[in-house]
């Protein structure tokens, strides 16, 4: 700071000479308190607690805040009870004390050191919404802090921060009444900042359940909706040696962004700082760093554009070690002696800890200790010697409770006369909102009684509804089952050397010499009673499915059983079944086999193959349990519609809707998980007890002799002559009954491969009934379960039909105009919490 050259000495004897002592100003005045508030507020025979600012502060500072230490504590409680009471959105004043100022200006330091802990700095933790940090002192206790959420605004995203007709914070807007939740609590004081950064993120991410952000073990890659939040973090912290304050920090003011697409945020943090101080019961906080211009300081000139602000401020100048060289002390002389730059209540001056001394791990205590060292050194002891008073974080911890003790003092008079005006008012307004008839409860017992009883028969219902309800879990159940039976896995029955497929996927199977089983092909399969798609359809849905998974990252995944059921088909969703191959076959015998005697079949490649065959049962089994979810919510919702016809514009049939569409959505759910693991249990061990495998192994393997029989017949008289045109279906049936020609091809090289075939197909026939029937069955149990008693009960749970204002409550749910019952409940609300906000006054003169 420059002041045109003028001497240090001189300036300073003028002032002195104009001035005198300097002295704080005088802001204690004749209270309006009734006599038992009076009392309480100055309990010595009604005088004003008078705490000199001249001590020496690293003796007495302690004794000072043991004078204060009853009332002041008193005092904030209340005020802190009022404001979580919401008294402040019925238009009444709160007193309060605000810390604003620049970015890097020091106040994040200069908050530790009022309140003793220690905050996060890095991007995206404390700077980013208000935080009210009430500190108490304790001599029973240890340290404790309690960190609670306050929402006082919602998020809604739609609208824009430039609209003209929306509040200062754009898509946040304010709430009828303040909701707030105990976040977390903790007793070790390094715990703090980690558990502020976590409440941080709750608050950011407006929507988000914020356990979620308390649970979390990894921070630092969690996403954040919004930039900046006007709702309030609030720290409550007990401990021995703490002085009695009560603030709220502000995001520190900016007049740009990093983001240059997001000029509006300069505009919400600019305003949330507006709001603070333009309350006339605020005592503002301002910090200013001494190594830069005052005149250049954004908060400074906020401060200076609201009305009647400037006076009640208190400045802080912090970092007065980085004073800049040359600066003339003259400068600051006149800022402290409130010639410059003047303030209501004068400037204090705190030195904090530098960066590098809190990461050696410099206490708050060895901080104060520091500090009082600096200031006790020239310039301060010579130059600025009139003003040591202010010099050091516990002057001002004592001057700002001080102060801010008389600031509630004063307004406690007009809040009496506020709450008791609001009170009339509200109940004025109440009278146009008379309450509706007191039979409301026994009209939803009975719609409730009805819907329970058509919806618990609805499964074995004679009706028309019940057939239907009945009818579409059949079909359901069908489609299952037949979707099942048509993943049942292929086998090409062409010898490798000979078999050219007629289809793009032809090019698949030599895509990789790594591969054990070639997934999808079109060719000469054995028909199969199962296959529910035409031969040309499927042809064209393998060639797409191939085309997708013909990358080097699918080809690798495709050699595990549970990708390998992963590829949708384009026209369904659903899986395609596994086609296997003769020489894929062999390759897996090959490659899993651990026995040390050639051609020998290894149990452990066998259910390898079978596991494969199975991995397109999740995705079918989670196209049958959405149809039931969609089929149960339909059938319910339909009841409903059916039994409260006459209450479908009431709050009442709304919340029943969307309690029956939670329930399918639970049923849904739990079914799901019941059948990820029914999955599992499949996926991850081969097993039966049921001897009918055998049978089925036999049936399979007669089936696959004789496809592969025919596609050896067909090769055969390929090979004797190449240029005669193939042999149909049926001439090859033909030949086929010829004794003489059986024996022309010799034995199946590839016997082997065939009967392994039927021994996956055999297992899978056993498997997929045993997965059907399990799926299934469970379903059905539960959907009984749930039209018998499940919906009843989440009915009444939500409708809150057992809770002890329950008439009151069915009252409004069936009001014919929902917005008149909501506005009869805030208002009722509202008056309720200015009553205990008056009980709470009331408690200081006990």
């Amino acid at each position: 700071m420059h002041n045109g050259g003028i001497g240090d000495s001189q300036v300073i004897a003028d002032l002195q000479g104009s001035s005198g002592a300097v002295s704080e100003s005088t802001i204690g005045k004749t209270s309006t308190l009734s006599p038992s508030l009076l009392a309480f507020a100055y309990p010595e025979a009604g005088g004003t607690p008078d705490i000199p600012l001249h001590d020496n502060m690293s003796a007495q500072s302690d004794t000072a805040m043991d004078v204060l230490s009853k009332p002041v504590k008193e005092l904030m409680k209340t005020v802190d009870k009022l404001r979580d009471l919401g008294v402040e959105t019925s238009h009444i004043s709160l007193p309060q004390a605000v810390t604003i100022g620049d970015q890097s200006a020091g106040k994040s330091s200069l908050i530790e050191a009022l309140s003793g802990i220690k905050v996060p700095r890095s991007s995206g933790t404390c700077t980013r919404c208000p935080l009210q940090i009430i500190t108490a002192p304790s001599t029973d206790a240890p340290w404790h802090c309690t960190i609670t959420l306050v929402k006082k605004y919602s998020f809604y995203e739609a609208i824009g921060i430039d609209d003209n007709d929306t509040g200062p914070y754009g898509p946040w807007v304010e709430d009828s009444l303040p909701h707030t939740m105990v976040f977390a609590e903790t007793h070790t004081q390094d715990h703090l900042d980690h558990l502020l950064r976590r409440a941080q993120l709750a608050t950011l991410n407006p929507g988000d359940n914020p356990v979620k952000y308390l649970q979390a073990t990894v921070l630092d890659n969690l996403p954040i909706k919004v930039e900046f939040s006007p709702n309030v973090i609030r720290l409550d912290i007990a401990g021995p040696g703490l002085a009695s304050l009560s603030f709220f920090d502000l995001p520190g003011v900016i007049n740009q962004t990093e983001d240059v697409n997001k000029p509006w945020l300069v505009k919400v943090v600019k305003n949330m700082a507006r709001e603070y101080v333009r309350n006339q019961s605020s005592l503002i906080l301002l910090a200013c760093s001494m190594e830069g211009d005052l005149a250049n300081s954004t908060a400074s000139s906020l401060v200076r554009k609201i009305p009647g602000a400037v006076d009640r401020c208190i400045g802080v100048l912090t970092k007065p070690d980085r004073l800049p060289t040359g600066d003339p002390l003259s400068a600051w002389y006149s800022v402290l002696a409130g010639g410059t730059f003047a303030v209501g209540h004068g400037y204090f001056v705190t030195k904090q800890p530098s960066q590098n001394q809190l990461d050696v791990g410099m206490t708050h205590d060895q901080a104060r200790q520091a500090e009082n060292n600096y200031f006790s050194r020239e310039p301060w002891t010579t130059t600025f010697s009139l003003f040591e008073e202010r010099f050091g974080t516990r002057q001002l911890q004592a001057a700002l409770s001080q102060k801010l003790t008389r600031q509630i003092q004063q307004s406690l008079p007009t809040i009496e006369v506020q709450l008791a005006a609001r009170i009339r008012a509200v109940e004025a307004e109440l009278s146009q909102y008379p309450e509706p008839p007191n039979n409301a409860y026994g009209r939803i017992i009975e719609a409730l009684n009805n819907f329970a009883t058509h919806v618990k028969h609805s499964p074995d219902s004679d009706d028309d509804d019940g057939y239907d309800f009945s009818d579409e879990l059949r079909r359901l159940e069908e489609t299952f089952k037949l979707q099942l039976k048509s993943l049942r896995p292929g086998l090409l029955t062409a010898s490798p050397k000979t078999h050219k497929p007629s289809t793009p996927s032809s090019t698949f199977i030599k895509r990789d010499p790594e591969s054990e089983i070639v997934e999808l092909s079109s060719g000469d399969e054995i028909e199969t009673p199962s296959k529910t798609f035409s031969s040309k359809k499927r042809k064209l849905e393998d060639s797409i499915s191939l085309s997708r998974a013909n990358s080097p990252l699918a080809m690798r995944q495709f050699n595990t059983p549970q990708r390998r059921g992963a590829v949708t088909n384009g026209a369904h969703g659903t899986p395609s079944r596994e086609q296997f191959t003769l020489a894929g076959i062999k390759r897996t015998l090959e490659r899993r086999s651990r026995s040390n005697i050639p051609k020998e079949v290894d149990p452990r490649a066998v259910d390898y193959l079978r596991r494969c065959a199975i991995g397109g049962w999740s995705a079918v089994m989670k196209v049958y349990l959405d149809g039931v979810s969609t089929v149960l919510n339909a059938k319910l919702q339909s009841q409903l519609t059916r039994t409260c016809t006459q209450w479908q514009e009431t709050e009442f049939y709304r919340e029943c809707t969307k309690i029956v569409s939670d329930v399918a959505a639970t049923f849904k759910h739990e079914q799901m998980a019941h059948g990820a693991s029914m999955f599992r249990l499949e996926s991850e061990m081969v097993f039966t007890l049921s001897d009918a495998i055998d049978e089925y192994q036999q049936r399979e393997l007669k089936d696959l002799m004789a496809g592969r029989y025919l596609a050896r017949i067909k090769e055969h008289f390929k090979e004797a002559d190449p240029d005669k045109d193939p042999l149909n279906q049926a001439e090859l049936k033909k030949k086929a009954q010829d004794q003489k020609l059986r024996l022309e091809p010799g034995a199946d090289p590839f016997q082997t491969e065939v009967e392994v075939m039927s021994r996956v197909r055999g297992y899978y026939a056993v498997a997929s009934a045993r997965f059907l029937d399990n799926i299934v069955h469970r379903v059905r149990v539960d959907i009984a379960d749930h039209c018998r008693h499940r919906v009843h009960k989440q009915l009444q749970i939500g409708l809150e039909i057992g809770a002890e204002n329950a008439h009151e409550h069915c009252s409004r749910l069936l009001a014919e105009n929902p917005d008149r019952e909501r506005k009869r409940a805030q208002l009722k609300k509202e008056r309720a919490n200015l009553v205990q906000a008056q009980q709470q006054l009331a408690l200081l003169a006990v």
